[in-house]
């Protein structure tokens, strides 16, 4: 198992990665802090305001709970002298939350009232790494945002940690590395979110939208702005994740209609697709009506699948067969 990388084991387990990088991250720094300090003291610099120096002993903790203001994903807390320095974790730039920082600023200077405290933003890009991409990111806006109360906060990049050569030996720490190059903060798909179709977005929102494309990119899905994807059935191999994919914008909380019964199956052509070669993706795509009241199948020679939604009394296009071989999604509408 020369080849295998525990983390992208679990981004295939879960999308639910960043509890787990956080928590890697917080036993990580406790390590370095106990022997090898290259990695503590260079996160350190990296992550603390200017003037803070590095601290001899530190307490490092992962989800430190701050009462009503939720928890913070990883804390490092110094006695002497009295500071207290929060990590918010990204590992995805859509999941950023508008007024997340200034909360736990305010969560950890309830809680440690008379020491310095500091927020500091860990995210795939930051502006230096997105570069011209930079003002199309949720996490920097946010951090923008923040930045304007609170000047000494960081905002870091995983890139710039992920440079930081802690243990030549350390197999783990290696692996991380390598995840966060090839897919935390992998350039080509931050140029690819760039120019894939945002219709999805405004139907379902930032998360959905990206939480469905990362989908299809981890299939092998390639895109082209103002042509959607058009997928070839054949390179679809896991039918259950495919299908899957479509769920994540059907059961998006932003736009779609739930209420009342409004499936009505629209096609009649069902047996040509069934009985055709890749006849077990359409009939799972089928499925979809049968499983949610409020999609519905339409069409004459041709299928798509719809879901009822609030903007459109229509519903919206989650994806078109074109013949029985391959099927387009995120056309323009």
């Amino acid at each position: 198992m020369g080849n295998v990388n525990i983390f992208e084991s679990m981004r295939r387990a879960t999308s639910r990665i960043e509890p787990f990088h956080s928590q890697f991250l917080a036993d990580a720094l406790a390590d370095s802090l106990g022997g090898n300090r290259t990695l503590f003291d260079r996160f350190w610099r990296l992550t603390a305001p200017e003037a803070w120096e590095i601290p001899a002993h530190a307490e490092i903790e992962a989800e430190k709970g701050l009462d009503d203001h939720g928890r913070v994903d990883v804390s490092i807390r110094s006695k002497s002298p009295a500071r207290v320095l929060g990590v918010e974790v990204k590992t995805t730039d859509s999941s950023a939350t508008e007024g997340q920082l200034a909360r736990y600023r305010r969560g950890l200077q309830a809680l440690y009232w008379d020491h310095e405290v500091s927020v500091a933003y860990l995210t795939p890009f930051n502006r230096q790494r997105a570069k011209e991409l930079a003002d199309q990111l949720p996490t920097v806006k946010e951090y923008d945002r923040f930045a304007s109360e609170c000047p000494d906060s960081r905002h870091v990049s995983w890139l710039d940690v992920a440079e930081i050569a802690w243990d030549d030996d350390d197999a783990v720490w290696q692996q991380h590395r390598a995840f966060v190059r090839h897919e935390i903060s992998s350039y080509d798909r931050l140029k690819a979110r760039s120019v894939r179709d945002r219709s999805f977005n405004e139907f379902f929102g930032d998360a959905a939208a990206d939480a469905f494309w990362e989908r299809m990119r981890a299939l092998g899905v390639e895109w082209t702005v103002g042509a959607g994807a058009k997928i070839p059935l054949s390179r679809i191999d896991d039918v259950a994740a495919f299908v899957g994919a479509f769920e994540i914008l059907i059961n998006s909380d932003e736009g779609v209609r739930r209420t009342g019964r409004t499936s009505m199956d629209r096609f009649a052509n069902h047996t040509a697709f069934r009985n055709s070669a890749f006849g077990a993706t359409h009939e799972a795509l089928f499925a979809l009506s049968d499983r949610f009241e409020f999609v519905w199948i339409q069409g004459e020679t041709n299928y798509g699948v719809r879901v009822a939604h609030n903007s459109h009394a229509g519903g919206v296009s989650l994806v078109r067969s074109v013949g029985t071989d391959d099927l387009l999604v995120g056309q323009p509408r």
